[in-house]
């Protein structure tokens, strides 16, 4: 048998998105990220999911060998890889962090009953393409376990997670070389995402797809590609709190009064919450008209911050409005506590954009475990 190897044979950076490099360096350019990505290794939460599962074999399934044989060879790679099935009720699979050469892949029975070859290519491609592109490294487990990243650090991770699985989305796409079993794959699964489907879709059209699978046709240059999946990306992207570019003025003054509500919630304003406000105003606490927002009475404050949500649920979209909750999560994240009374601001806030309060207990969550 060959010496088993993780090159793939086709030119993968092609199929990363700038935003998963970008993010990436971004990431490991932070001293405290990359001392967590440093530390020994914990163990994997993937790994123990497989104790109560059942080995697959080739005689008893081989629809589900014969999709990742094809995987294998659309990727030219060789390697010893085990199937294992999990007895769950939802359609999900997932890839083990490669050792020595050697990958684990889980499958849910759910998945096995419910994908036909072509989608199940695809889904096995795309776990397959976050073991070769190396998405391990900055696994969430090692996140899950500690406390120290800012919410604004967990923001940008979670935007490169998104990144990250639209890049292994292009390898499952590469491998099943079918558009239409790829949509498929995305109504089966869960939770299904409209513009991780959508921008598929777009790289399906450009030139650097079929060039990969080695059949003519093709739209769009990769420069009009990576132009469309930014537009799509600046709904997915969770925060603008780092970029004054990525944010309207009507965006940052909401952000601002809103954030100085959240903040101050509790009675009291740490250096950590302080920092991300004067990140959307400055260090003189100005809004974009040059109004200084400590001279607002309180009445002013409210018809200020009314007028900008009523502007903001006509302009942008629920989508949108949602990432703006979650940037004022992070504000009130910033001191590693969450008051009753932050969360009451920040359940009003979801009001004023139009935006279920539930959706703030979901995205408090997330922030909490670290975790897309």
């Amino acid at each position: 048998m060959p010496e088993s190897t993780l090159t793939p044979r086709i030119d993968l950076t092609a199929l990363v998105l700038a935003g998963d490099r970008e993010l990436r360096a971004a990431l490991l350019g932070d001293p405290q990220f990359r001392e967590l990505v440093e530390e020994d290794e914990v163990a994997s939460a993937r790994r123990d999911r497989l104790v109560s599962s059942l080995r697959l074999t080739r005689q008893a399934r081989p629809d589900f060998f014969a999709a990742l044989d094809r995987v294998v060879e659309h990727l030219g790679i060789e390697a010893e890889i085990e199937a294992y099935c999990l007895t769950e009720p939802l359609p999900d699979a997932f890839v083990t962090a490669p050792e020595r050469g050697r990958l684990l892949v889980g499958v849910s029975s759910a998945a096995l009953e419910t994908l036909d070859g072509a989608e199940l290519t695809f889904v096995l491609g795309h776990e397959l393409g976050h073991a070769l592109l190396d998405h391990f490294s900055l696994s969430p487990e090692l996140l899950e376990r500690d406390g120290r990243l800012a919410p604004t650090q967990l923001a940008r991770y979670d935007a490169w997670m998104r990144y990250a699985g639209l890049s292994a989305d292009r390898v499952g796409l590469v491998c099943c070389q079918d558009p239409d079993a790829a949509v498929r794959a995305f109504f089966k699964l869960t939770p299904y995402s409209p513009l991780r489907l959508r921008a598929l879709e777009v790289f399906a059209r450009s030139l650097t797809y079929h060039a990969l699978v080695g059949k003519t046709g093709g739209e769009l240059d990769q420069t009009e590609l990576e132009r469309e999946v930014t537009a799509i990306m600046q709904l997915m992207d969770p925060s603008c709190l780092n970029d004054r570019r990525d944010a309207s003025v009507v965006v940052r003054d909401f952000l601002a009064l809103a954030g100085v509500a959240v903040a101050a919630a509790d009675g009291k304003v740490v250096d950590a919450e302080h920092e991300l406000v004067i990140g959307l105003v400055g260090p003189e606490g100005r809004l974009s008209d040059g109004t200084l927002i400590e001279e607002l009475s309180d009445e002013e404050f409210e018809r200020r911050v009314l007028g900008i949500a009523e502007k903001l649920c006509v302009r942008v979209s629920p989508e949108r409005r949602q990432k703006i909750l979650e940037d004022l999560v992070a504000i009130a994240l910033a001191d590693g506590d969450l008051a009753d009374a932050e969360v009451e601001v920040l359940g009003t806030a979801a009001i004023w954009l139009g935006i279920d309060p539930r959706f703030v207990e979901k995205a408090i969550a997330r922030y909490a475990s670290a975790l897309d």
